[in-house]
């Protein structure tokens, strides 16, 4: 699913619920500050999430647990101060993982 460069500021908890056959979720290039595990809820089959480019500022603990296949995560250019230890603990297939330049 593509939502490149579309000026989201905020995702609804539950927002992507009814989506678990998604595999690619692409949300680069928008203005979304937070990130966490009640958003991404409902994505369970999801192997690559793009979220580069956006203004996340931290990184909360389960974050990534509702992502069990999760292999690609793409999170630079944001504005990352804080991660959690436990952010990524349900993500055993976690292949990359881009942080860098990341203000």
């Amino acid at each position: 699913m593509d939502l490149i460069n579309d000026l989201i500021v905020e995702i609804e908890p539950g927002a992507f619920q009814n989506l678990s056959s998604l595999t690619g979720l692409f949300l680069y290039s928008n203005k979304i500050a937070v990130l966490n595990k009640e958003i991404l809820q409902g994505l369970e089959s999801l192997q690559t999430l793009d979220i580069k480019d956006n203004l996340i500022g931290n990184i909360g603990d389960m974050t990534f647990g509702p992502l069990p296949e999760l292999r690609t995560l793409l999170l630079e250019n944001n504005k990352i101060g804080e991660i959690h230890f436990n952010a990524f603990s349900n993500n055993s297939k976690l292949e990359v993982n881009t942080l860098f330049t990341s203000d």
